[in-house]
């Protein structure tokens, strides 16, 4: 499918076009037309409140925000805290709900994984940011995230690599007025981004900043991802894919995006496709069951 870049002048977590010899028609781009399948996953179908986040009563948290023993399990409490710092391997998070209470934007996340450590995993948690803090979840690798309601951040979840999230609830995501958080739901980092697992989850961003699925890789060839079988939709271009390097391995197939927050699906079109060798298919509009083209 062919698309236009963002404006002149960038939007906020894509490559500036006005400095590049890629300048390209910057009109919104219609969602394309396509096939019609008579099988169509529906709206309720997906991850949401019903089905992601802790369940029962919590108790409150009263351990140390720095966790630093290998195979540290927490589960079924409340943390209310600026940052929860994750310094030891094969730490677990499960039946959580954290809630931040620090200044805007005090901290670079709401629970920040040392990138020396791996094995961090999240299950049924919920994150919830209040709308002060730029992240959720950050760290180099080696995280994995499943069943869990992330909301109210700028990113929702923002790691380099060896990246699982699964059957997620990840909305409300936005950049605040008066900050520069480029908001993203799920946004790998810059450099030799590999094994990364995004299915089954709803990923929503309220605003036109940046991509509900941001797959960034400035240098080293993307290998191993797949995204498939999730609901997205808003951002400026809602799935965004932007590689220097041909991949090894990328899958983006059975993906679901919703005209909810724009009728392009996000404010310029559904792909942002700077990428090669990516298999891409199966992919409709929500409300439509019209087949996406594979982004070339």
């Amino acid at each position: 499918m062919a698309v236009g870049v963002a404006l002149a002048g960038c939007t906020p977590g894509l490559p500036d076009t006005a400095h590049g010899a890629d300048r390209i028609d910057t009109s919104p781009s219609p969602i394309p037309g396509g096939s019609r399948s008579e099988a169509h996953r529906s709206r309720d179908s997906f991850p949401s409140a019903a089905d992601t986040g802790p369940d029962g009563p919590l108790a409150p948290y009263d351990g140390p925000l720095v966790v630093r023993t290998d195979g540290t399990v927490i589960e079924n409490v409340e943390i209310v805290a600026p940052q929860v710092l994750v310094a030891a391997n094969d730490v677990t998070f499960r039946n959580v709900r954290f809630v931040y209470s620090g200044e805007i934007d005090a901290e670079y996340a709401m629970v920040a994984v040392d990138p020396r450590v791996r094995g961090t995993t999240f299950e049924d948690c919920e994150i919830d940011g209040r709308n002060g803090t730029a992240r959720a979840i950050s760290g180099a690798g080696g995280v994995t995230v499943k069943s869990c309601n992330i909301h109210d951040v700028g990113n929702g979840v923002e790691v380099q690599s060896d990246l699982t999230v699964e059957d997620s609830w990840i909305h409300n995501i936005r950049t605040r007025a008066g900050t520069e958080w480029h908001a993203d739901g799920i946004q790998t980092r810059d450099h030799d981004v590999q094994n990364v697992r995004i299915v089954n989850n709803t990923i929503l961003l309220d605003g036109d900043e940046t991509a509900a699925v941001n797959i960034m890789v400035k240098s080293g060839r993307p290998k191993n991802i797949v995204v498939s079988d999730n609901l997205v939709g808003g951002g400026s271009y809602t799935l965004s894919v932007d590689a220097a390097e041909p991949a090894d391995g990328f899958a983006v197939q059975s993906n679901y995006f919703t005209t909810e927050s724009f009728p392009n699906v996000g404010r310029w079109g559904a792909w942002y496709p700077r990428g090669r060798n990516i298999e891409a298919g199966g992919n409709r509009v929500l409300e439509t069951a019209a087949e996406l083209e594979p982004a070339r």
